[in-house]
């Protein structure tokens, strides 16, 4: 039997990853892969979007979930912006764009953990998504069987330092990434970090000659 494994994505750009995202592509590497090689009973968690949603049809061996955001929570997100943006003149502005909208895709994915069960959760990249565990006794369903995909340190734990301690593994981009975020939580124990760089659809790229190299 195949490993039932749920992506947690960050709930701001859709997956498949119609508009763009680092992350979101890198996800959609693993999803491909997954789809020559039928591996996983995979399931990823995203944000709506009409897009994104025709193009998952394409996929067989891959489940999307998508959360549709409704408009009140759209619009309580953008007055919360306009005023960290034009009354506070918060100068990190990205950070407040998505506050209601977040929260929001937290509640309904921990629903859905919560009704079915996988034998993994990958949660990516932000300590927010670890909410998911906080309620629904999910903390306790998936204790030792959830993962955190580090692409950039942990500067704030939002609350979160409980679910942070007790993830199961930390996958790291890298060996400062692992590092930061062993000193940041005090975790000693650095079985819990492995290091899994980016990579990239290698088809994407050609050979070229000295010459073409140095037009370029």
């Amino acid at each position: 039997m195949k490993p039932n494994i749920a992506i947690i994505t960050s709930g701001y750009l859709p997956l498949p990853p119609v508009k763009g995202g680092a992350v979101e592509n890198l996800v959609q590497l693993l999803a491909d892969e997954n789809e020559q090689k039928n591996k996983l009973d995979l399931t990823i968690f995203s944000i709506y979007d009409k897009n994104a949603k025709d193009e998952s049809v394409n996929y067989k061996n891959t489940h999307y979930v998508f959360i549709k955001i409704p408009v009140i929570i759209q619009y309580l997100d953008l007055i919360i912006y306009f005023i960290f943006k034009n009354i506070f003149r918060k100068k990190n502005i990205s950070s407040y764009r998505y506050i209601v909208q977040r929260l929001y895709f937290i509640n309904k994915v921990s629903k859905h953990i919560s009704d079915i069960t996988y034998d993994k959760l990958v949660i990516e990249n932000h300590p927010t998504l670890l909410s998911v565990l906080r309620t629904r006794k999910n903390f306790l369903k998936y204790k030792g069987r959830y993962y955190y995909h580090a692409h950039n340190e942990i500067t704030n734990e939002f609350g979160n330092h409980k679910y942070l301690i007790n993830v199961k593994e930390f996958i790291c981009v890298s060996q400062f990434i692992a590092d930061s975020i062993s000193e940041k939580l005090g975790i000693k124990n650095k079985t819990k970090f492995v290091i899994l760089r980016n990579k990239v659809d290698e088809q994407k790229f050609r050979s070229i000659t000295e010459e073409q190299r140095k037009k370029i």
